[in-house]
């Protein structure tokens, strides 16, 4: 388990990462290494993460 902080500064690209976590940096992270070629895993509770993105 690694931050956030550390997770901007892994050597290499991870095959699969997974996202504890729906909030705005939690997502940014996973898009990031989505585009860069890992598989991502977001997990978060459902109703959480709808009302946070619904209230945008």
């Amino acid at each position: 388990m690694i931050t956030s902080t550390e997770a901007l500064n892994l050597k290499e690209i991870p095959k699969h990462l997974v996202v504890i976590g729906g909030g705005v940096i939690g997502l940014e992270l996973g898009s990031v290494y989505l585009r860069l070629g890992a598989q991502v895993t977001v997990v978060e509770s459902w109703i959480k993460l709808f009302l946070e993105w619904t209230e945008l």
